[in-house]
């Protein structure tokens, strides 16, 4: 993939994955009671949202509600995360999929 991508190909992946990011997180961080984790900042193409719910709870209601597969829980990992959301967005993600997301979560939260 890369090979094909060459040099120029991979330098407009990885703007791709910085900007779609970046718009997902300013798009999580208008919804109530959603914040964007200072220690993900600067970021790439993973932060850390803080939700004032849980995350396995919001993860329900993303897959049943809207079939999306929501971001890693970081309690499972780390007991002192409890609320906190890994997200990943790369360069395959479309406006109109990080949209969905966050409406997704916008159900989630009420």
């Amino acid at each position: 993939y890369l090979a094909a991508l060459g040099k120029s190909g991979l330098k407009q992946v990885a703007l791709n994955c910085h900007h779609k990011a970046h718009y997902a997180a300013d798009r999580l961080a208008a919804l109530p009671g959603v914040t964007i984790n200072p220690a993900s900042r600067p970021f790439f193409k993973e932060f850390v949202a803080t939700l004032p719910k849980p995350v396995a709870e919001i993860n329900h209601v993303l897959a049943e509600r809207h079939g999306i597969i929501g971001g890693h829980d970081l309690a499972r990992d780390y007991p002192d995360r409890e609320g906190q959301m890994l997200i990943a967005v790369t360069e395959m993600a479309t406006r109109a999929d990080i949209d969905r997301f966050a409406d997704g979560m916008r159900d989630a939260l009420r």
